[in-house]
Formats: C-alpha cells, sequence, structure tokens
C-alpha cells in the first residue's frame, strides 16, 4: 500500500465570543495577567476575512499527486445581529508521471448565506440560510476525469467537511448554525449545517442530503489548547454513510487597541491536525495538518 502525506493549510478560525461573568484571579497574579488578554479577545467585532490553503500529496513508485486548494471566506454585519457570508475556493491538481507531467485548475462552488446572531454573556450562537453555486463543472473528456480526481482529493483532505464547496455539478441549500459557550476556562464550540444537493449536470442524477457537524474544545487561555471531532452524516448514500475526523488544536490569541465601543480587533493563529477515520476514507490514512490565520476587523 503507497504511503500518503497531507497537509492542510487553513486560514480559519471560529467567530469569537462576547465577554461574560467569570471568576477572576487575585489582582496582579500571574495568572490574572495571563488570562485577561484572551477573555478580552471575546468582544472581537462580528466582522472577519479567512484566508485558507489546503494541500495534498501522495506519493507511489514513480509518480506523485499534489493537490492544492485557496479559498477566501468572509463576513459582514449588515444590521445589528445579522450577518452575510460567503466563501469560495479553487483547487488545483498536478499528476507527476512517466512520461509527461499534467495539471488542471477548477473552481470550487460558491457558498453565500445569511445569517441571525444572538449573545448573552459568555454565550453566542447563529443560524442561517444560504446556497452554494455551481461552479465547480468539470469538462468533457480527460481533463474532465482529471478534474473530478482534484474535486475527490480536496474533499477528501478536509474530511467531507463542507462538501457542498467542492461537490461538482452541485447545486447546494444550506442551513448553516454555530453555537459557543465558556465556562470553567473552557471554550465549547459545535458548528456545521444541513445542506441539500442538487444535481445540475453530469452522470449524477440523485439528490444527496447531509449533516456536517462539528465539535471544538479549547482552554480560554491567550494560548488555547484543546481538539476537535468532525462528522459528516451523508443518509441518502447507500453505504459507507458517516465519515468522522478528529485531532488535536493549538490556537494563540494577539489583539488590537479597543475602539470607542470597547471591541477589539483580534489576528488568531491557530495550528491544527486532523486524522480522518472511519468509512469512506479510512483506507487512505490521510492525515491533514492546519496552520492558520484569521484577521477580525
Amino acid at each position: 500500500m503507497p504511503t500518503y502525506l497531507a497537509a492542510l493549510l487553513l486560514l480559519t478560525s471560529p467567530l469569537p465570543l462576547r465577554p461574560g461573568p467569570d471568576p477572576a484571579p487575585a489582582p496582579g497574579s500571574a495568572l490574572a495577567t495571563a488570562l485577561e488578554p484572551g477573555l478580552a479577545s471575546y468582544a472581537a467585532p462580528s466582522d472577519y476575512v479567512r484566508l485558507s490553503l489546503s494541500g495534498y500529496t501522495a506519493a507511489h513508485q514513480a509518480s506523485r499527486t499534489t493537490v492544492l486548494a485557496p479559498a477566501l471566506a468572509m463576513q459582514h454585519e449588515v444590521a445589528p445581529h445579522w450577518v452575510v457570508a460567503g466563501e469560495w475556493g479553487a483547487v488545483r491538481l498536478s499528476e507527476s508521471s512517466q512520461p509527461a507531467d499534467t495539471s488542471i485548475t477548477k473552481l470550487g462552488n460558491l457558498a453565500l448565506s445569511v445569517r441571525s446572531l444572538f449573545d448573552a454573556p459568555s454565550l453566542h450562537a447563529e443560524i442561517g440560510m444560504g446556497v452554494a453555486l455551481p461552479f465547480a463543472r468539470p469538462a468533457d473528456g480527460e481533463s474532465g476525469r482529471q478534474a473530478a480526481r482534484a474535486y475527490s482529493f480536496v474533499s477528501g483532505v478536509h474530511g467531507l467537511s463542507a462538501l457542498w464547496l467542492w461537490a461538482p455539478n452541485r447545486f447546494s441549500v444550506l442551513t448553516p448554525f454555530a453555537l459557543e459557550a465558556m465556562t470553567w476556562r473552557l471554550l465549547l464550540h459545535v458548528d456545521g449545517a444541513l445542506a441539500l444537493l442538487v444535481p445540475t449536470g453530469g452522470q449524477e442524477r440523485r439528490n444527496d442530503a447531509l449533516l456536517d457537524l462539528g465539535v471544538e474544545v479549547k482552554t480560554a487561555t491567550f494560548v488555547q489548547i484543546g481538539g476537535r471531532l468532525e462528522s459528516v452524516f451523508i443518509p441518502t448514500q447507500p453505504r459507507d454513510r458517516l465519515q468522522l475526523a478528529g485531532g488535536p488544536i493549538l490556537e494563540v490569541v494577539t489583539h488590537g487597541e479597543p475602539d470607542a465601543t470597547g471591541a477589539r480587533s483580534n489576528v488568531r493563529l491557530r495550528l491544527e491536525a486532523a486524522f480522518p477515520f472511519g468509512a469512506p476514507l479510512s483506507s487512505f490514512r490521510l492525515w491533514s495538518v492546519t496552520l492558520g490565520c484569521a484577521v477580525g476587523i
């Protein structure tokens, strides 16, 4: 069996929490000095910009396959407690083998959504509606087959998470949601979406429904340490309906000066490792690594 090596560079971060009541350590103590910057970061604004670059490379004998997938995501508050969000990416597949090397670059699907936000002390929730427009369209012939492999690889690197971004010839209707809470110096983050993927061309004729759910737990400190479990359930598939992935997280938060309202911009540096387990990706032994930076503005 060939050896697989995967690297995922994802410039991302969950939405920050608003500050809430929290037992404070003794004033002036070393613990208080270390914790205060991390707790202040939860007051960051709802607007953010997120860049990502995911990558995968696998070698087998004299051949090598490499996938790179950059993406841009943005969110902007258009009214109190209402935001619009969008995400779009592309994928490049390079295949190196004798006698020739080939490569192809294709767009992913464009996801757009409107979300309603709810904030309470130490709690943030959101729910919305959205669509993913079908820009992922493989051509006919050999280039089409290569593009289909590119979409399959990038979906696998992400553990099938956010499949609507990379599913070719699919129009998707989404209900994204997220919940963040803070207790006992721990941050609990839950995010995901219900999605219906509708064929718009190609040979596939079946509508697919899926539930994408991620659970993340981190320490509520300046340096956040924790882990994430991701699951994707596709009940409309005839087999291999559940895909799981999990791994550790290390995140560091830095802060700007507060504005007139007291809110702070922040930069979050994130390192994450994930390993898909369970069908259909269990045979790939595919580790992914996430190195990220998200900017709240």
